[in-house]
């Protein structure tokens, strides 16, 4: 099974620059 903290890490990872280039588009 995949591990919380570090599921959490990448999903902080993945979401961080998108909600900069939805911030930007918007």
């Amino acid at each position: 099974s995949l591990k919380p903290e570090l599921f959490e890490g990448l999903r902080f990872d993945f979401t961080k620059p998108l909600n900069q280039k939805f911030s930007l588009s918007h």
